[in-house]
């Protein structure tokens, strides 16, 4: 069974930097340090803007939503991946509706705009108010 909750700092930060590693680790090799600094360094990170998704205990997918408050106008996933060995199996449709679901629209009604749905479930839109 699937299950996307929230990204926990500290205690999620090494298997989402082994998943990396499994997923990107040849084409974007980084060390862990700097890993973990790029991914909760940022100004822009709060708490609540990443989910993983587990299966079995274990964490097989990650999003990061990248919000400017400042510009409450401009967000965007940033980073989204999922182990290779479970891909195309709608991981990361979920891992993406989670980001827009619960970070993106939140931060998008702040900035004026109202999330719609669409008659397909799991797609979101939003409009200007």
């Amino acid at each position: 069974m699937l299950d996307v909750r929230p990204y926990r700092q500290p205690a999620d930060s090494a298997a989402i930097y082994a998943l990396w590693q499994a997923v990107l680790g040849r084409q974007w090799p980084i060390a862990a340090a700097d890993f973990h600094r790029l991914l909760t360094g940022s100004p822009q990170y709060q708490a609540g803007d990443y989910f993983v998704a587990c299966q079995d205990d274990q964490i097989v997918g990650f999003v990061a939503a990248q919000i400017d408050r400042s510009d409450p106008a401009s967000a965007a996933i940033a980073a989204l991946f999922v182990d290779p060995q479970l891909q195309r199996r709608g991981i990361g449709t979920a891992l993406h509706a989670a980001a827009l679901g619960d970070t993106i629209a939140g931060v998008a009604s702040v900035a004026g705009f109202t999330p719609m749905r669409t008659d397909t479930p799991d797609k979101a839109m939003a409009k200007s108010t």
